[in-house]
């Protein structure tokens, strides 16, 4: 039982001393809240089609802020309203998005266990509702 008791008090020392050590494992998340977005010249979306027992579905994505990134809050109704509409190929959510000035970026493809999931990655300049871009005065740049 002394044993045990000084081995006790001979180890405290150290189990004390990495108590307030900070190993730098957990290091504190920048604060989305505070996220100026401002400066995004471009707007993503992300069509993703699943396929699944023959048949095949679609879904628009284009993350949670994109509300505050799109300068013309024409587009985030049009946004809004392709998100809550059904597609029953990826052609005509393409062909939704094509229509709004999105283009293509990347696409790729995840074997899931309902199926296998492609997805396509757009992009569409974030133009204020005037058209033009910022920065740009003329034709020229001028």
């Amino acid at each position: 039982m002394k044993r045990l008791i000084l081995l006790a008090l001979i180890c405290a020392p150290m189990f004390m001393a990495a108590q307030g050590r900070d190993t730098g494992a957990s290091k504190p998340q920048a604060d989305v809240s505070t996220v100026d977005y401002s400066g995004n010249r471009a707007i993503y979306a992300e069509v993703v089609v699943t396929t699944g027992q023959g048949v095949a579905s679609a879904r628009l994505e284009f993350g949670t802020d994109y509300k505050e990134i799109i300068t013309n809050k024409e587009d985030v109704v049009k946004l809004e309203a392709l998100k809550a509409k059904r597609y029953g190929s990826a052609i005509d959510a393409l062909n939704a998005l094509n229509s709004m000035g999105f283009k293509v970026v990347t696409s790729f493809t995840v074997d899931t266990r309902q199926g296998t999931e492609a997805h396509i990655i757009l992009e569409k300049p974030n133009l204020p509702a005037g058209g033009v871009k910022p920065g740009r005065v003329g034709r020229d740049g001028k």
